[in-house]
């Protein structure tokens, strides 16, 4: 699957050989376009490289004018929800500016190498059978939907979550620096695996906690250094403030958002479509978004206070980063990762036929719960005004997506929590620097969520 999926990497017109033949949207989205994109404004100091004037094209913002060319074609732009110490990562595609093909490519190579490399560095350091069965498991997470759709898209939550991994693996190993490094790198690139942070307080990891914030200092400079002042300034009071409120996705009260949401954020959109009524489900949707915020910390509280071997150990740490994931206002099908991989590692000490019949039937369910964005649900809205229903003679499919996708999202946590119990038991604003040919392209219908 890998190898056909790199046919469509270095061809983007081969749209035969991406994950998902025949899926529109995937075929034309690309995060990375994002990534470039920002990376190319903070190099040239624009104001405020968050406000919408630098992203007309993507998604819910004014089309590229007139005569102006989309440089990344055949893929739409993407938008921007990262800090500005993520684009330090883009620093080795800057020498490839104007070429996003070979950008995508390396990109993808870069990508793929380091999560194959997660897999095997996080079941070496667990040792003995359970890693050898790890490792043979490793191919069925690698050559999964989600991780050859998040490898095809560009979206760096694969990368983030193996760079969580083993920051964790070098703390566990006492290699407080090298961990407190990564451990930075992952928080100011992708902000919820801050979770971790929190462990280490929790588990009185006081050095390792005051490495990684130290570190995070040390990025935070260099970021200031190369790109000003501006773009965090603007990241803190401009792009957090839309990101926490959900403000920065604003196609998340439109049918296919609605069905593929993941995050609790979504729960009263996903009511609102089933008759339920709710209200403005957009401050409904803060207020338990809160709730939830809350209620995480206190779960990586009391994770952090459990003991158990390496393997349990890494079980809840992608537990954790799945958790938080989801604590974004839109949460897409690339959020299930962590948990794939937490599965190979619970079938390492299946010992009863109930646990085995569990992780076979929850394997099919992460596997293709994301899909629902394939369907193409893209008129009608939910929300303001809308008075809580989704027009068009499909809406009884829309609702039994909005519903699937919801019950699939508390059972992967329920089920999550339950096997790892099981388990231990058993085992113990200027112009645009665009291009000047004519013609325009509109994006797909969702980038994608930090």
């Amino acid at each position: 699957m890998t190898a056909r999926l790199s046919v469509f990497i270095g061809d983007p017109t081969a749209v035969g050989y991406q994950t998902l033949p025949g899926e529109p949207f995937t075929e034309v989205h690309s995060c990375l376009t994002a990534y470039v994109r920002a990376s190319g404004l903070a190099r040239q100091g624009v104001d405020n490289l968050y406000a919408d004037v630098w992203w007309w094209g993507s998604h819910g913002l004014p089309p590229l004018p007139e005569g102006v060319e989309n440089p990344y074609q055949p893929f739409h732009l993407d938008n921007l929800s990262y800090p500005p110490t993520f684009l330090l990562l883009l620093w080795p595609l800057a020498a490839l500016d104007g070429d996003f093909l070979a950008q995508r490519a390396l990109w993808f190579g870069f990508n793929g190498l380091f999560g194959a490399f997660g897999l095997w560095a996080v079941a070496r350091w667990i040792g003995g059978p359970a890693a050898h069965r790890a490792l043979l498991l490793a191919p069925l997470v690698f050559g999964s939907v989600p991780i050859l759709v998040t490898l095809q898209i560009g979206n760096f939550h694969l990368a983030a979550t193996v760079l969580s991994l083993l920051a964790m693996v070098a703390l566990e190993r006492g290699r407080a620096a090298t961990g407190g490094a990564l451990l930075a790198m992952a928080i100011l690139s992708k902000i919820a695996p801050g979770l971790l942070g929190v462990v280490l307080l929790v588990q009185r990891r006081f050095r390792e906690a005051a490495l990684a914030a130290g570190f995070g200092a040390l990025l935070l400079a260099l970021a200031l250094f190369f790109f000003g002042t501006d773009p965090a300034w603007h990241f803190v009071t401009f792009a957090l403030p839309r990101l926490s409120s959900g403000e920065a996705f604003p196609f998340m009260d439109t049918p296919s958002g609605i069905a593929t949401n993941m995050s609790p954020f979504g729960v009263p959109f996903k009511l609102r479509v089933l008759g339920m009524e709710t209200g403005d489900p957009w401050p409904l949707g803060r207020v338990v978004a809160r709730v939830y915020t809350v209620g995480l910390v206190l779960l990586a509280i009391i994770a952090a206070r459990r003991s158990g071997d390496r393997r349990d150990q890494a079980i809840r740490w992608l537990a954790l980063l799945t958790l938080a994931s989801l604590q974004s206002p839109f949460a897409p099908g690339y959020s299930t990762i962590g948990l794939l991989w937490a599965t190979t590692l619970l079938a390492v000490e299946v010992r009863r036929a109930r646990e085995a019949v569990a992780l076979i039937a929850l394997w099919p369910a992460i596997l293709f719960a994301p899909l629902g964005q394939s369907l193409d649900l893209r008129d009608g809205r939910v929300g303001r005004g809308s008075g809580g229903r989704v027009g068009g003679g499909a809406g009884g499919g829309r609702v039994g997506l909005a519903t699937i996708s919801g019950a699939q999202t508390a059972a992967r946590i329920c089920r999550s929590g339950a096997q790892r119990a099981g388990a231990a038991r058993a085992g113990g604003a200027g112009p645009i620097p665009w291009g000047s040919r004519g013609g325009r392209e509109e994006a797909a219908i969702a980038p994608q969520a930090p």
